[in-house]
């Protein structure tokens, strides 16, 4: 009797420790799958569209980071709606003066056949190409989208094309004078054109800026001007502003010495703006007239400026309509004489 329950209590034993071991195990491994490493949880994954080297685009500084999405939007809106007013991306590259055809044009028909014809192809490769389930990555160009820069409040808007981002923030901001509106880039405090970045150290920020002289203000082709350098850096102390300064200063006065520097009153501005590891080079001549790219500081002064030029209109009209009074009285006492 003693020894069947004690086979009986072994037994049970050795079921419940069974029982456990397969719980634990379950509970560690997930659901049943294999136990993941350490490594697979400690591991830093890549983020996706962070500011990296070899961009260009717009620095944008929000006025709240909770309001990022709507900025984004916006400035999406805006920039595309220029590219298209602007005709700087043209939507079908062959075929594009065709729609300027008519009929009474000989073989014009054939061209707008040929050009539907063009077009149709362009939408079955598509059609095919998401049915085949290529992923998105390789099947959309979008000409803006945002990366991050790792910095609450900072945004960067890159551009897949290479336009001049110069000329679509100028216009962005000479529309904002000209309607007195700054709705359509809601939430966005800063609007800073960047023509290149780079990796955030002297060498690289030098070699970058003295390559993207080409096409600017201060290309060795172009006309003596002045400049200064400017520079700002966030989340980053390891980058010396007067090694930097000193260092790009003695490069451009040995590569284009036609182009001198004026720390009062420079026509042109060279900005380095770093953002943790990366720099942001920007060559303005604009930096000045738009307050720094800042849009309510912008539009702020502007309409300064115009009160101040209509009560300087309502102090001339009022003094010249004083003048004509006295004048009239004069003719009043010569009549009566």
């Amino acid at each position: 009797m003693i020894n069947l329950v004690s086979i009986y209590f072994i037994r049970f034993a050795l079921s419940r420790s069974h029982l456990v071991d397969t719980i634990m195990s379950s509970k560690q491994s997930g659901r049943g799958g294999k136990r993941k490493s350490k490594a697979y949880y400690g591991a830093k994954r890549p983020k996706l569209n962070a500011l990296r080297p070899g961009l260009h685009g717009v620095l944008v500084t929000l006025a709240s980071p909770r309001h990022e999405a709507a900025m984004t939007k916006s400035v999406y809106g805006l920039l595309n709606h220029l590219v298209d007013d602007m005709g700087l991306v043209p939507p079908i590259e062959a075929g594009r003066d065709v729609a300027k055809e008519t009929g009474d044009t000989p073989g014009a028909t054939g061209a707008a056949t040929a050009a539907a014809a063009c077009v149709e192809d362009e939408l079955e490769a598509e059609l095919a190409a998401l049915k085949e389930g290529k992923g998105d990555k390789e099947q959309k160009s979008w000409l803006f989208e945002k990366c991050q820069t790792g910095c609450k409040g900072l945004v960067f808007i890159n551009c897949t094309k290479q336009l001049d981002m110069n000329m679509l923030v100028n216009r962005i901001f000479s529309d904002i004078v000209e309607q007195k509106d700054a709705t359509a880039i809601a939430h966005a405090q800063r609007l800073l054109p960047v023509k290149t970045t780079c990796r955030a150290n002297t060498q690289a920020i030098v070699d970058a800026c003295i390559s993207s002289l080409d096409g600017s203000p201060l290309a060795k082709s172009a006309k003596g001007t002045t400049y200064i350098i400017m520079f700002k850096q966030r989340f980053n102390g390891s980058i010396s502003k007067e090694d930097l300064v000193g260092t790009l200063a003695q490069r451009l006065q040995d590569e284009v010495p036609q182009h001198t520097p004026d720390l009062s009153n420079a026509e042109v501005v060279l900005l380095v703006e770093v953002v943790k590891n990366v720099a942001c080079l920007s060559i303005l001549t604009k930096f000045q007239t738009f307050h720094k790219y800042n849009v309510a500081v912008h539009l702020e002064a502007f309409a300064d400026k115009e009160a101040e030029t209509t009560a300087g209109d309502s102090r001339v009209g009022a003094a010249m309509a004083g003048t004509a009074d006295t004048i009239g009285n004069d003719d009043n006492d010569s009549v009566e004489h």
